[in-house]
């Protein structure tokens, strides 16, 4: 990332959230960055737009994180949703997340609104999902209703240690808690057969369809076109073994864990994740 749009959206992420954002003035972060008007504009169309900007670097980091984790891993064992939940907390605390959201939430802005109510589709979405890998199919009309509970759960839970204590949140402990809790919930939905929240009740929640093998290749090759050389070498790679009548998948997965790390690759969560999901699936076939 560019070293001065590195240094706006830093100086930004501390004023919002030691000042507020609704507190701090564009004026506030050119001072603070020690920037001009016209630089900031370069980078950025608003205040608002450096502040989506700060979440999603959070958020690419938590997908990037959790997909590490379960690298290798069995997508039903309960300790790699922990270790993935634990990631959640940690990156809440440390990058203060939830306090960026409290902003938003406080703006009369339609943009921040719609840019947040998204993100929450998208964490409960995939806490859905990660429930069903993990209980089975079966279990799949009561995995919106504990998706949604696991994430408020995690919030609050959160802010009430903080009211209470100035010890510092346990969060492996908080998300093994989430975990047991969270396979009591499922087993007595179960056996009473009960859901307040039916299939398709959250909007946006549609089931996301894993793409085939080729025309994963194909937007591999198309990304691969625009990246930098050692992003473009790696995505070049994988659309070559995605491509092979025998791929090898460690290697793959090796290459994956790579191009997470690196910060290009935000704009392409959405064909990492596509991945992930395919090695997954071949492997347990």
């Amino acid at each position: 990332m560019n070293v001065k749009k590195q240094q706006i959206l830093t100086s930004a992420h501390t004023l919002f959230t030691t000042k507020g954002y609704m507190s701090t003035s564009l004026q506030d972060i050119l001072d603070n960055a020690k920037v001009s008007k016209g630089t900031f504009y370069h980078y950025f169309s608003s205040k608002s737009d450096c502040l989506i900007e700060i979440i999603k670097s959070i958020i690419s980091e938590i997908q990037q994180k959790r997909r590490a984790i379960a690298q290798s891993r069995a997508a039903d064992d309960p300790s790699v949703l922990a270790e993935q939940l634990a990631i959640r907390i940690e990156m809440n605390r440390m990058r203060n997340l939830i306090l960026l959201y409290e902003s938003i939430f406080h703006t009369q802005e339609p943009e921040l609104k719609r840019f947040a109510q998204s993100n929450f589709m998208e964490e409960v979405n995939w806490l859905a999902k990660r429930i069903v890998d993990l209980y089975g199919h079966e279990i799949e009309p009561y995995a919106l209703d504990n998706a949604v509970i696991l994430n408020g759960s995690i919030q609050h839970l959160s802010q009430v240690w903080k009211l209470n204590t100035t010890e510092e949140l346990p969060t492996k402990e908080l998300a093994s808690y989430l975990i047991t809790r969270l396979a009591d919930s499922i087993e007595s939905q179960a056996a009473h057969q009960i859901a307040f929240l039916k299939s398709g009740t959250l909007p946006g929640l549609a089931k996301e369809e894993l793409l085939p093998p080729d025309e994963i290749s194909a937007k591999l090759r198309q990304a691969a076109a625009s990246a930098q050389d050692d992003v473009r070498e790696l995505l070049v790679f994988l659309a070559e073994e995605l491509d092979s009548e025998a791929p090898r998948f460690t290697l793959m997965q090796s290459a994956l864990t790579s191009l997470s790390k690196h910060p290009e690759v935000t704009r392409l969560s959405f064909l990492l994740e596509q991945m992930w999901r395919t090695i997954n699936a071949s492997k347990n076939r």
